[in-house]
C-alpha cells in the first residue's frame, strides 16, 4: 500500500494503521476482502459507517464489486495519499470528494505527564455499561449525525469477535455528560477514535483532557488517530506528528 511517510518510525506498520483506524481489523460480520480493497457494511445509512480502504491495485472492477456490495447503502473510500493511480480513478468516476485526513502518532515518551487542568471527571465505560448509551449521543451531538444510525455502528462494532479490545471514556462536567472518546488496544500500540466535545464546552480544554485520560497507560509506546480541522491543533500541541493522509470519498 503506497503511503506518503513523513516520520521513519514502525514504518512496517504503517500500511496497518490505515487498517486499524478503519475498524478493520476486528474481525466484523459483513466485510468483503479483496487484495485490492477491503470493505465493511455496518447496516448504518451514515457513510462513513460504511468504509472501504482501497490500495493502487483498485480497479472500475472492483468498484462495481463494491457498489453489488452495498446495494442501496451508502459507503465510503478511504485513500492514502500516495496511490495516485487510485486515486485518480475515483476521480474519474465522479465520486464526490468528503476530506483529507491527517494520520497524526504520537511517541509516549513525549507525552506530557501533567495534562491540562479542568473540571472533567472522565470515566472508562464497560461495553455493557448504562452510560454506554449516553456515550452514542454525546458522540452523535459532537459530531452533528443521526444517533440511531451511529447506534447501529457502534452496535455493529461490539458484535466483532475482538470487540473487548475497545475502551469508550465519558467526560462529566458539573455531573453532566459533555465529552467522549474511545481507545482500541493492541500490545503498545494503541488507536484514538471519536473524541468529541458538546458544542457549548468547546475551547475550554476538555477535548484535550478527554484525549489524554486514555493514554496515561505507561505500557503504551504509540497512539494513532485520524485528525479532524478541529481536533488537529489540540493533538499538534500534546505532541502528535502527522506521518501520512488520507482521502475519503463518498457516493452521491
Amino acid at each position: 500500500m503506497a503511503i506518503r511517510v513523513n516520520h521513519p518510525a514502525h514504518h512496517e506498520h504503517f500500511s496497518q494503521y490505515f487498517e486499524y483506524l478503519g475498524f478493520l481489523h476486528l474481525s466484523a460480520p459483513h466485510e468483503c476482502h479483496r487484495s485490492s480493497f477491503k470493505a465493511q457494511k455496518s447496516g448504518s445509512l451514515l457513510n462513513f459507517c460504511n468504509r472501504v480502504l482501497i490500495n493502487d491495485d483498485f480497479s472500475s472492477r472492483d468498484l462495481r464489486k463494491i457498489n453489488d456490495f452495498y446495494g442501496q447503502l451508502p459507503f465510503t473510500l478511504w485513500i492514502p495519499d500516495l496511490c495516485t493511480h487510485a486515486l485518480a480513478l475515483v476521480r474519474a468516476h465522479n465520486l464526490n470528494h468528503v476530506a483529507t485526513y491527517p494520520l497524526m502518532s504520537l511517541a509516549h515518551d513525549r507525552l506530557d505527564p501533567n495534562p491540562v487542568q479542568v473540571n472533567l471527571e472522565i470515566k472508562e465505560l464497560s461495553a455493557d455499561n448504562d452510560n454506554l448509551s449516553t456515550w452514542v449521543s454525546v458522540v452523535a451531538r459532537a459530531y452533528k449525525i443521526n444517533e440511531g444510525e451511529f447506534k447501529k455502528y457502534i452496535d455493529y462494532l461490539q458484535a466483532c469477535p475482538k470487540a473487548s479490545e475497545m475502551k469508550f471514556y465519558l467526560g462529566f462536567y458539573d455531573h453532566k455528560p459533555i465529552a467522549a472518546s474511545m481507545l482500541i488496544r493492541r500490545g503498545s500500540l494503541a488507536d484514538l477514535h471519536w473524541v468529541g466535545v458538546l458544542p457549548d464546552y468547546r475551547h475550554q480544554g476538555f477535548g484535550e483532557a478527554i484525549t489524554h485520560f486514555p493514554l496515561q497507560e505507561a505500557t503504551l509506546d504509540h497512539t494513532i488517530l485520524y485528525a479532524s480541522l478541529m481536533g488537529e491543533p489540540i493533538y499538534r500541541k500534546m505532541g502528535f506528528k502527522t506521518i501520512a493522509h488520507a482521502s475519503i470519498y463518498k457516493t452521491t
